[in-house]
């Protein structure tokens, strides 16, 4: 039973890589809109695009709950106190530990990856609130960022 599962969080990890990619792709195309139209905050594009972020988050959360009910049951049913790579080690064949790890590795450096654009984002949107005295969508896009490090932190413990 803890191999299946443990297959199932791969996999799940699997798919929110790929989730994360479509993210990383659109936090890419705000960023282009932001630098190309520097001081000038183009709204509409940026706000499509943060609706295609929203729905997106929509379903990465979705996945991250399911994620974490599975690990849930790992934790149980291998006696843990959390699914701390450090703790599963022990308790999983080689394979499936390496598997696990590399996928948690891969998702943090694309979280930092989307961090980093949302970020220059962010300072570039100020820029241009500053320089117009407008409010713009900039809150949008720190919720946004907000929600990658929160589903970060209740998925892994390691």
């Amino acid at each position: 039973m803890t191999r299946e599962i443990i297959l199932r969080i791969i996999e799940s990890f699997k798919q929110q890589r790929q989730s994360y990619f479509r993210m990383l792709d659109l936090a890419g195309e705000q960023l282009a809109i932001l630098e190309k139209n520097r001081g000038k905050v183009y709204a509409d594009e940026i706000e499509v695009l943060l609706a295609r972020r929203n729905k997106l988050l929509e379903e990465i959360n979705q996945n991250n709950q399911e994620n974490r009910n599975l690990q849930q049951r790992i934790v149980k049913e291998l006696g843990l106190e959390g699914f701390v790579l450090s703790q599963l080690e022990n308790k999983l064949e080689s394979e499936q530990y390496q598997a696990l790890k590399e996928q948690i590795s891969n998702l943090s450096k694309l979280l930092e990856m989307i961090s980093e654009k949302d970020q220059r984002s962010q300072e570039l949107m100020q820029q241009a609130i500053n320089s117009q005295r407008k409010k713009g969508p900039r809150s949008s896009s720190r919720q946004a960022s907000q929600a990658y490090k929160q589903s970060m932190e209740h998925k892994i413990d390691s």
